[in-house]
């Protein structure tokens, strides 16, 4: 056998070994899709919008990034900024009353007597009770697709100052948790921090309201920079909450807790820089 048919063999034994390492990747690949989506997900919320698989949640989640990084700023350019301004007020109402529902319904029907502050597994089953949770946590993922539309709102009023890397991180990152919850825990553990995340929203979008409504109310709305010290508490609040369940083996799906801990911790050293750049230094 000449050299260059040596080569050649060689060749092809590579070729057909990376195709099947290729095609062993993919089964893998497939095999733990199916595992880690299907089989380990929350079948009662597997027909729910947005919960069959979690790729709309992604694509709308690079679709976010896309436009308001690149897009919209760039159609944007030379055009006179848009006012929206009933349309503000409309979603900051919708926005007070849809998380203000959400903290109803899990209070109600989680967050009452029988919760245990020290470890408290999701209700899987089809209850009233367990649905009504699941459903609501549901309309908090539904909401957190919502709050998307601060961003595109402040694009085309060419309000660039206030979209820093903690609004877009936050949006986008809140998101992909709140799918992760509905899909693996909706109740439990999870219903602390949805019920803190809420009513932190009510009373956020009710600042915003307030703000939309005209410069008259301007001197009421002396506590904007407590906002950030609520999401800063609450945030520290959840973190410590799901380190504490991980460490004393708590029965609520561990990866969502390994998940939680670093995404949180990095949303609060966040806010904590904001607020440190927006208050601390104009007080000095």
């Amino acid at each position: 056998m000449s050299a260059t048919s040596a080569s050649e063999a060689e060749y092809q034994v590579q070729r057909r070994e990376a195709l099947r390492s290729m095609m062993d990747a993919l089964h893998n690949f497939a095999s733990n899709y199916d595992y880690v989506v299907n089989q380990r997900g929350d079948p009662r919320v597997k027909e729910w919008l947005l919960m069959a698989s979690p790729w709309p949640v992604v694509t709308l989640i690079i679709l976010y990034l896309y436009v308001v990084l690149h897009l919209g700023p760039r159609i944007m350019d030379g055009r006179q900024p848009y006012s929206f301004r009933k349309t503000i007020i409309a979603l900051n109402m919708l926005q007070v009353l849809l998380n203000g529902w959400v903290v109803k319904e899990v209070m109600m029907m989680e967050l009452n007597l029988s919760y245990s502050l020290r470890c408290q597994p999701v209700d899987y089953s089809t209850s009233p009770r367990a649905l009504r949770v699941a459903r609501a946590i549901w309309v908090y993922l539904l909401l957190k697709v919502l709050d998307l539309s601060d961003t595109l709102l402040m694009v085309l009023r060419k309000k660039y100052n206030q979209m820093t890397f903690l609004h877009i991180f936050h949006h986008a990152t809140t998101l992909a948790l709140a799918w992760c919850i509905v899909k693996y825990g909706a109740g439990g553990l999870a219903s602390f921090g949805v019920t803190l995340n809420s009513l932190i929203h009510v009373i956020m979008y009710a600042y915003y309201l307030l703000a939309a409504l005209g410069p008259r109310l301007q001197p009421y709305l002396w506590w904007k920079k407590y906002l950030t010290s609520f999401q800063i508490v609450q945030l520290c609040s959840v973190a410590f909450y799901n380190f504490f369940a991980l460490y004393t083996g708590c029965n609520y799906p561990k990866p969502l807790m390994v998940v939680f801990i670093p995404l949180i911790s990095v949303n609060l050293v966040a806010f904590y820089h904001f607020y440190r750049n927006s208050y601390s230094k104009k007080a000095k």
